[in-house]
């Protein structure tokens, strides 16, 4: 009678400890998002939290096909001599950030203001950069972590813990 007593009292506490879980579970999503109109071009990476509970961003990777890339200027380099160079950038750190569920953060982004012919030029851009992909780490504040890419339209996947903060971009 006893054993099966504690078989229902540990049975209970794994479901409340999986319930307490799954109540905070972030699930962040990244898109690479182009918006163009007949004198201007935006590109750009966003990152947001679909979850119901905080994601506590440890670290993120920029790479550029298998190559992995130091900083966002890096992945500027990608684009052709024939583009003017973007008129503005803008972003903001990923380093430690907590998104609460539905905030929304940018950390990068390019504007070209008055370019001639800016649709057209908008292919020649976006070719440069469709090899770039933004891979972030990122916990739930019961430290159960994940990792997610802009390039895959898979659910995050689990890790065991994630890098360093020093590894990676900013």
């Amino acid at each position: 009678m006893g054993g099966i007593a504690l078989y229902a009292a540990l049975s209970q506490a794994d479901a409340t400890s999986k319930q307490q879980h799954a109540s905070v579970w972030p699930i962040l999503t990244i898109d690479q998002n182009t918006r163009s109109t007949d004198s201007s071009f935006i590109f750009e990476f966003t990152v947001k939290n679909s979850g119901v509970g905080p994601a506590i961003l440890h670290s993120a990777q920029l790479t550029d096909g298998k190559e992995k890339l130091k900083s966002w200027e890096a992945l500027q380099t990608r684009i052709p001599a024939s583009i003017p160079r973007a008129r503005q950038s803008f972003g903001a750190s990923l380093r430690s950030r907590a998104l609460a569920p539905g905030d929304r953060v940018t950390p990068f982004g390019l504007i070209w203001n008055d370019i001639e012919s800016a649709k057209i030029q908008s292919v020649t851009i976006e070719d440069a950069f469709a090899d770039a992909s933004l891979n972030i780490c990122y916990c739930s504040v019961f430290e159960k972590c994940w990792t997610t890419s802009s390039t895959t339209m898979d659910a995050p996947k689990p890790v065991d813990f994630c890098p360093a903060v020093d590894e990676g971009i900013h």
